[in-house]
């Protein structure tokens, strides 16, 4: 059986026609693809391959593919909530260091290798890159190296201050202020002070630090609406940074804190992309408005949560990542003692040693609850069995709620009197010394208790 010439041409065509606008892996697939049809053609035929086959070969030769940290095209890595200087619990690593503190260390560096290893030309992150205002001389040196590398690298990275890691007033200094002379590659926001940074006349990233107040906010938010609606006349794509909880509807995503603020959807919403942090969850909550979620569990509310980062390609077209294999934190679901059968030599402790026995536990971060506990049954419990069950744990935080009545006090019978007169009752049935007049010394502790003079 012969094949067709015109079937063959016709592919040809169609293969010179759409092989101009492909990545080198896709020519690579074609070329094989139609290697095949190609050889069976001149088999046949007893023609040599036809020269598109040639011409591929020549295209894929010297083509080379995007080497790591080759930055030409434009590729963001939007992250928020990292939390340098988080500390918690009571477990150390091998050189006495706080193990979450650690974690948190891990998982930042992740990230900048990352952004280093995979051509990311811009990181943005929106807020609480450290946990407080001032942290330790540890993270500050820490966050400058990660920092150093990024800009030999030649990453910019784009940072707005978020409620944990803005000052409260203007007496206290930032450690932004420090960072300041790291290098040409941080971009900061802060200060309640609104900025923008374009990128190439392509992208303006339109950067809204943590206000303190809601005016405030509102009025740095309509400077960033105003530079959308201008790139939208210039052509322009606008992203939005901002640290903010948000109200959708029935749902708010925010973490309840008395310096949140927290804006409507509508008022960060029009944006090409709105990179937002605060809520510690990863999560889409509009079209193009992200949550890039926390790099690590710090807190048990947040146990069910996403965790990672998202990247932007040049469409702004959002890829959520996850992080690396981080502690996870289980938090088990509470025991009410009233439900619990604990007769017959079943020991609450016993009940909660299966329940941990069952579940994988190693190298996470468990927290339990006891409700209704008597007084009897909790001062019987194996406290050293349950720490033994749970010694693989990175941190075991137990819950025990004593049940309440039993310490209630009944108030029927208790009657309480004026200082006056407690003081009056009290020296009525004072034994005093032969030669002491009471009614002396009643009268100056009656002075010294009311200060009033008698």
């Amino acid at each position: 059986m012969e094949a067709s010439p015109n079937l063959f041409d016709r592919c040809v065509e169609l293969l010179e026609s759409i092989i101009s606008g492909c990545s080198c892996q896709l020519v690579t697939v074609l070329s094989c693809s139609f290697f095949g049809v190609g050889f069976c053609h001149g088999f046949w035929n007893e023609k040599p391959l036809p020269n598109v086959f040639i011409w591929i070969a020549t295209i894929i030769l010297p083509m080379e593919e995007p080497v790591a940290g080759d930055r030409g095209l434009h590729s963001l890595m939007h992250i928020a909530d990292i939390h340098l200087d988080f500390r918690a619990y009571s477990a150390r690593d091998e050189n006495g260091s706080n193990r979450r503190m650690m974690d948190v260390f891990n998982s930042f560096k992740y990230v900048v290798n990352y952004a280093i290893d995979n051509g990311i030309s811009h990181i943005l992150c929106s807020g609480d890159l450290f946990h407080s205002v001032r942290p330790s001389n540890k993270s500050i040196a820490f966050a400058i190296k990660c920092l150093e590398r990024l800009d030999e690298n030649g990453i910019k990275f784009l940072v707005i201050t978020g409620n944990h890691d803005s000052p409260k007033t203007k007496s206290v200094s930032s450690v932004f202020d420090i960072l300041g002379y790291v290098g040409d590659n941080l971009i900061i926001a802060d200060k309640e002070t609104y900025r923008s940074y374009d990128i190439d006349n392509k992208i303006r990233i339109c950067m809204v630090p943590h206000c303190h107040t809601k005016e405030k906010l509102w009025a740095l938010l309509k400077l960033a609406r105003k530079d959308r609606d201008e790139c939208k006349e210039k052509g322009m794509k606008s992203v939005l940074m901002a640290h903010v909880g948000v109200s959708v509807k029935d749902l708010i995503f925010a973490r309840r804190q008395f310096d949140e603020q927290v804006v409507t959807l509508e008022e960060v919403s029009g944006f090409d992309y709105a990179a937002l942090g605060h809520y510690h969850g990863q999560k889409m909550i509009d079209a193009g408005v992200w949550y890039s979620g926390s790099l690590e569990y710090l807190s048990f509310s947040e146990a069910v949560d996403d965790k990672g980062f998202i990247i932007l390609d040049d469409s702004l077209l959002p890829s959520p990542h996850g992080i690396r294999d981080i502690p996870s934190m289980i938090d088990l679901p509470a025991i009410d003692v009233d439900d619990l059968d604990i007769n017959g030599g079943v020991s609450l402790s016993d009940v909660l040693c299966k329940i941990l026995d069952r579940i994988d536990i190693d190298g996470k971060i468990v927290r339990t609850r006891i409700e209704n506990i008597p007084v009897s049954v909790y001062h019987t419990m194996d406290f050293r069995k349950i720490k033994g069950m749970a010694r693989n744990t990175l941190a075991f935080k137990p819950i025990y709620n004593i049940r309440k009545e039993e310490y209630d006090l009944d108030s029927s019978c208790m009657h309480f009197k004026s200082i006056a007169g407690e003081w009056k009752d009290f020296m009525d049935n004072a034994k005093t010394p032969n030669g002491v007049n009471i009614q002396t010394i009643y009268d100056m502790g009656l002075k010294y208790l009311v200060g009033e003079d008698i």
